[in-house]
């Protein structure tokens, strides 16, 4: 969800840019400059935009997947011992 809102945030920063004429869209001269400086970063940084835990996993959907089947298995088992 990030990673796609991410992807989103550039888009809509180089929309701006290519009606960068129009002092109403960006606010003036600085503005401009620093809507450029962010898009560049964006340029060079969009392949690593990733979340994980201390560098050890990735925080993702299939984490997320793991952890629900792990805890389902724990569940069925623990209500296969169960007292009556």
């Amino acid at each position: 969800m990030a990673k796609i809102e991410g992807r989103r945030t550039g888009c809509v920063v180089h929309q701006v840019l290519l009606h960068g004429e129009d002092p109403r869209v960006t606010g003036g001269c600085s503005r401009l400059l620093q809507l450029q400086m962010f898009s560049q970063q964006l340029v060079h940084t969009r392949e690593q935009i990733d979340f994980t835990a201390c560098g050890l996993f990735p925080l993702d959907m299939t984490l997320l997947h793991s952890v629900v089947g792990a805890v389902t298995t724990y569940i069925i088992i623990l209500m296969q011992f169960q007292t009556k």
